[in-house]
């Protein structure tokens, strides 16, 4: 089992990507606006929006595109067929406590 949580988002680092990757539409003016805004807002609401309200947002956009990604990637560099669920934080614990019950009961049938 594969556990992904995301800690915290730099969100000046994010607008200075987002800025790269679209270099055509000029969105520089987006990292210096975030800048100023950061500094209005203060520190402590800083590392609120950082490591709280951000890596929800993003981790919430992550799970649709994991399941395919973990299994392409185990198919191509373990040349591995294997099944592959993405569960949002609020499932984890109801899988991995289930799956727990299984594996106890299987192994309770084997010996």
């Amino acid at each position: 089992m594969i556990q992904l949580q995301v800690q915290k988002i730099n969100s000046v680092m994010m607008a200075e990507v987002k800025a790269l990757e679209n270099k055509e539409q000029n969105l520089s003016w987006l990292v210096n606006f975030l800048t100023w805004l950061l500094q209005l807002i203060g520190a402590k609401n800083q590392k609120s929006l950082e490591e709280e309200f951000l890596p929800k947002v993003v981790q919430k956009q992550m799970e649709p595109m994991m399941n395919e990604m973990l299994k392409v990637k185990l198919e191509e560099e373990m040349k591995m067929d294997a099944e592959s669920m993405v569960l949002g934080e609020d499932k984890q614990a109801r899988y991995f406590y289930n799956k727990l019950k299984e594996i106890r009961a299987a192994s309770k049938k084997g010996t």
